[in-house]
């Protein structure tokens, strides 16, 4: 037991120490602060937004209340929060793979091209 909190000591030092949890914080603000990137990347965001939002409602109007069902049979009176759960699982699944396949390449190319 010893040695796996010593080697979870260690991960976690060099985890803080190697300054990766920065890049996200660096990226936002590089974006904040280069306003010209807004117009390169806003249509395609919105556009992805705009299909994530229909993509999530569709699949609760046709999905939610089939999974329900099934989860009432295991779950009880809990069964709401498992099939929201299941639910938003598969909408992120359709929407990653949407989106990757349309939108995420289109401004790849425009941020090549504003740069």
């Amino acid at each position: 037991m010893e040695a796996f909190l010593t080697n979870i000591a260690t991960l976690a030092k060099d985890a803080v120490l190697s300054q990766a949890w920065m890049y996200p914080l660096l990226g936002i603000s590089y974006l904040v602060l280069h306003p010209e990137l807004y117009s390169a990347v806003a249509p395609v965001l919105i556009r992805a937004l705009t299909i994530s939002i229909v993509i999530t409602a569709a699949m609760f109007f046709f999905t939610y209340v089939p999974q329900l069902a099934f989860c009432a049979l295991f779950s009880g009176p809990l069964a709401f929060a498992t099939a929201t759960a299941m639910v938003l699982g598969e909408s992120y699944v359709v929407i990653l793979f949407i989106s990757k396949a349309f939108f995420l390449n289109q401004a790849r190319d425009k941020l090549c091209i504003s740069r």
